[in-house]
């Protein structure tokens, strides 16, 4: 008498299967997302550094942009008035940053140029701002 369906070891097997499957792209996966939550990082302090130097234009005032001490922060500011301050997602730092403010000028123009460099637990990325106040970002391993 012929039988229908799928035998326990069969069943067995294919589970196995997909569980070494599963094993072997599983930390390519965490990798992905941790590479994502670092670029996510660096959009996010581009876009503030861009906000910053519109603002400066629109406003004719200079706007600072401020690394906090412990390289988990980072603010915005017009001269004069409060900071708008925002937090590094939770294991991206700045590894390093210009010794003085990044300041913009009502002609877009910042001073002093210089780089940020974001560091995850799987590379690092270097935000680079021109005297010119071109703002941009590469990969730096």
């Amino acid at each position: 008498m012929p039988q229908h369906g799928y035998q326990f070891f069969e069943l067995l097997v294919v589970c196995l299967l997909l569980s070494v499957v599963a094993a072997l792209f599983f930390p390519q996966l965490e990798g992905i997302a941790d590479q994502e939550k670092l670029q996510s990082a660096a959009r996010n302090v581009v876009s503030s550094l861009a906000v910053a130097r519109v603002s400066a234009i629109s406003t004719n005032t200079p706007v600072s942009f401020l690394v906090e001490e412990q390289g988990t922060k980072f603010s915005v500011s017009a001269i004069g008035a409060s900071p708008l301050q925002q937090s590094l997602p939770e294991g991206i730092v700045f590894e390093s940053w210009p010794q003085k403010n990044v300041i913009f000028y009502s002609r877009g123009n910042s001073a002093p140029s210089g780089s940020f460099v974001l560091k995850g637990r799987r590379g690092r990325l270097k935000i680079i701002v021109a005297a010119s106040g071109r703002i941009r970002w590469e990969r730096m391993d």
